[in-house]
């Protein structure tokens, strides 16, 4: 007869339940793991979060310290002014590097001339603070040499977004600086990033037509000083026949009407008319011519000295070459 096992398990089921507790053991050290490795990610994802957070607040205090004029736009015209923009702009395009913010692709800047190469050698952001005047400015823009110069249709459509742009960010960080100081002010890290990814886009946007006017514009320039030179040239041959010969005096006049251009294209005066100057220019020799070394009228004669010792000089440097 069997021997009852009064609930004791026999030898053969023990190795089963072993097993079912080494799995059910393990599963729960799977879940302890699993459920760490969660509080963990978690843990650094909010220090993340509050480092970034640290950044927007830093940015915000520096935008404080931007001058602001009696129409609200950013002062630029003196080097505290400019110094606290280039102060901002730089480190507007730091922190979007610590926000992990993907800068615009700025391939169009391999089409720049030499010149502005050396401003943007790469493909980095490079806020300058010249280039935001020249978008926020109301009268044009001012080219990166201190010229002024006349945008074009493109350019001034994407000046007015980086406008919108840049007030944007300006709201922000009013909102970052008063986190900062401790006040209840929420920071919302991807807004941030979607401000700052705006910014990126209206500002490439802008700076790409911008330089490209700016060269446009220096290649006009350059025209212009061909021309001023070949009318030179042309002067030298026909003043051999006499320096009042009508050759010459046409010449003269031809001359004069090429320097006005030149000044205009380079930003002189706005308002030069290119007959004034021959005519001025031809008074004056006439006057001396008349006064035959003996002037009656001293002023008259000073005058007439002076606007023809300028006219000389001038051609004497369109001879040098130095242009």
């Amino acid at each position: 007869a069997s021997v009852p096992s009064h609930g004791r398990p026999s030898k053969a089921s023990a190795p089963t339940m072993s097993c079912c507790w080494v799995k059910e053991a393990l599963s729960a050290q799977g879940v302890v793991e699993a459920f760490a490795a969660k509080l963990q990610c978690f843990l650094s994802s909010s220090e993340l979060l509050e480092a970034e957070r640290v950044v927007l607040a830093q940015l915000g205090v520096t935008h404080q310290e931007l001058l602001f004029d009696e129409r609200g736009i950013a002062e630029s015209g003196s080097l505290a002014g400019v110094g606290a923009c280039e102060r901002f702009l730089r480190e507007l395009g730091s922190a979007a590097d610590r926000l992990g913010c993907q800068a615009v692709d700025r391939s169009y800047r391999e089409a720049f001339a030499p010149n502005y190469r050396r401003l943007f050698p790469d493909a980095r952001r490079r806020y300058y603070a010249v280039v935001l005047e020249a978008a926020v400015a109301e009268m044009g823009a001012i080219g990166l040499t201190g010229r002024r110069c006349a945008l074009g249709g493109r350019a001034l459509a994407f000046a007015g977004e980086l406008r919108d742009a840049w007030d944007s960010v300006g709201c922000a960080a009013r909102g970052w600086a008063r986190h900062g100081e401790g006040g209840e002010s929420h920071v919302d890290v991807e807004d941030a990033r979607l401000a700052m990814r705006a910014f990126d886009v209206a500002w490439a946007r802008f700076e790409e037509s911008y330089v490209l006017d700016l060269m446009g514009v220096e290649q006009q320039a350059r025209a212009s000083v061909a021309e001023a030179v070949e009318c030179e040239r042309e002067l030298q041959v026909v003043e051999a026949h006499g320096a009042m010969a009508p050759e010459a005096r046409a010449a003269r006049r031809q001359l004069a009407a090429a320097l006005t251009r030149l000044g205009a294209a380079a930003g002189v005066s706005r308002k030069a008319r290119c007959d004034l100057s021959g005519v001025v220019l031809e008074a004056a020799c006439g006057a001396l011519v008349a006064s035959g070394g003996q002037p009656q009228r001293q002023s008259a004669h000073a005058l007439a000295t002076q606007v023809t010792h300028s006219f000389d000089a001038v051609r004497s440097y369109l001879r040098s070459g130095a242009l």
